[in-house]
């Protein structure tokens, strides 16, 4: 996990490289005080504001070529305040917790990219600058400059496992000399403490304009972060942001596409009847929202419907077709060991938290007891039994609600009307 969090006050140094004439050194600091002028405006007008996040975390063993795609994520994240936040798409609010309590163990996951790398270094005075010459990038003539920040005046945290510490970093950034206008911005993490068992620490964030609010502003639209232990094993998370727009803090916050019409004023609508779901309910349900390996991601939205009444005492408690919202947890390839040797198993997590129907709305928390078959082309059943395990993918006890499966394989595809059991266990939070 790497964070950067607060900034120190410190004198800026801006230094021109040994041996460069004169009339060089004036223009790289004149652009350089453009530049960061640009950035300061840019993040003084800055409304706040949320963006879709996608999260394609990576690994790759030390010795191999090839990395290994861990899981892919969906998150909103916000500029609210100065201070990133995060929310399960559609969720509305966002909530003050970490950004690593979205994700499952395993891989990098790391906030600052989003706005606050770029504000410690253009708005904070600790960094030291110096032009580092003219480099062609996708076929732009940019002016790039390095940065350095001491250990004793930086916020950038790195967490690895149970270990934390604040270190120093050092980087550089890409600016158009008639814009003024940041294009690439790196930072990588110095002399890291042997308790995180770190061999590097990087980040690369690309940026472009973008539209928000009736405005344009400069923002990241990628980044690429790269954590490399001492054994030279390799977790690499990548991000792309999109659909960003300004955050008012009392609407709801939804991404998606735009609906083809406007809809005709109708009247508000009444509440439904809310309701408890009472213990030991069976629901039996079948999927109306497929799940399926590089398309659906963590924080997609999953929906299904009763296919038989759920009765209980021989009373009917929800009506058959009633519609069950939740949302995909996990969804990860992994290698286990069964039978002879080492195998590919898909695990996936998935949690159910209401349910609506002509008789009313209900939060309910719940437990996957039975899921059907899923079919496998070429097997001699042609299908095979998911195996539900009441552990996640790194052998930690499962939160109450989320039912976790494993399949066989390197992708799995559960289409519309899949079929499991869950059985309540309670209101929200079981």
């Amino acid at each position: 996990m790497v964070e950067m969090g607060r900034w120190a006050v410190f004198v800026v140094v801006v230094a021109a490289a040994a041996g460069r004439a004169q009339n060089e050194v004036e223009p790289a600091v004149l652009t350089l005080a453009r530049v960061k002028r640009r950035m300061a405006e840019n993040l003084a007008r800055l409304p706040n504001y949320t963006c879709l996040q996608t999260i394609e975390r990576a690994t790759r063993r030390t010795g191999s070529r090839k990395y290994q795609l861990l899981d892919t994520m969906r998150l909103e994240v916000g500029l609210v305040g100065g201070k990133e936040l995060f929310a399960w798409p559609g969720a509305g609010r966002f909530e003050d917790r970490r950004l690593e309590d979205f994700a499952a163990p395993g891989g990098a996951i790391g906030n600052g990219s989003f706005a606050l790398h770029a504000r410690a270094v253009f708005l904070g005075s600790a960094p030291v600058f110096r032009f580092a010459g003219r480099e062609t990038i996708d076929g732009r003539t940019l002016a790039r400059y390095d940065f350095e920040v001491a250990q004793p005046f930086s916020g950038f945290q790195v967490r690895s496992g149970d270990a934390t510490a604040i270190v120093g970093y050092h980087g550089s950034f890409w600016a158009g000399e008639e814009t003024f206008d940041l294009v690439r911005f790196e930072i990588r993490a110095e002399d890291l403490p042997p308790v995180l068992r770190l061999a590097s620490v990087s980040d690369v964030m690309h940026y472009a304009r973008v539209p928000i609010g009736g405005g344009e502003f400069l923002l990241p639209v990628s980044s690429e972060m790269t954590m490399i232990d001492l054994r030279a094993n390799e977790s690499r998370n990548r991000i792309r942001f999109s659909n960003c727009q300004q955050y008012t803090g009392e609407s709801v916050v939804r991404f998606g596409d735009p609906p083809d019409a406007a809809p005709a004023a109708t009247p508000a609508p009444v509440s439904p009847r809310v309701f408890e779901m009472p213990a030991d309910l069976p629901l039996e349900i079948e999927l109306t929202s497929p799940i399926e390996s590089g398309q659906s991601a963590i924080g997609d939205r999953v929906t299904a419907v009763l296919f038989r009444d759920a009765r209980l005492k021989g009373r009917t408690v929800v009506p058959k077709g009633a519609l069950l919202s939740g949302r995909l947890v996990h969804l990860e390839r992994r290698h286990a060991f069964l039978g002879r040797g080492e195998v590919s198993v898909m695990v996936v997590g998935i949690e159910f938290k209401t349910v609506e129907s002509s008789a009313g709305r209900a939060d309910f928390s719940a437990r996957l007891e039975e899921i059907g078959p899923v079919a496998v082309p070429g097997m001699r059943t042609d299908s095979s039994r998911p195996v539900i395990t009441g552990q996640n993918g790194w052998g930690s006890p499962l939160r109450p609600g989320v039912g976790m499966f494993m399949l066989k394989g390197d992708t799995i595809k559960l289409g519309r009307g899949f079929r499991m059991i869950w059985r309540v266990i309670g209101g929200p939070g079981g």
